[in-house]
């Protein structure tokens, strides 16, 4: 299970300038997604873009 990689969950499409994708749609989602790029990759700066329905709340999703 360790070697399991799914489309769109942190997949690497560049490594200069490093390009990371995820599909977080949720406050849990997020979380752990930028727990994982934490602890994984030693970033000097992050740029975050984020895609959400209008219905979601970006309050909570903001603050990671």
């Amino acid at each position: 299970m360790e070697q399991v990689q799914w489309e769109g969950r942190l997949e690497v499409i560049s490594e200069a300038p490093m390009v990371v994708l995820d599909c977080a749609h949720n406050v849990a989602s997020v979380s752990k997604m930028t727990a994982e790029l934490r602890k994984n990759h030693d970033f000097s700066r992050c740029l975050v873009v984020l895609g959400l329905m209008k219905e979601k709340k970006l309050t909570k999703s903001s603050k990671f």
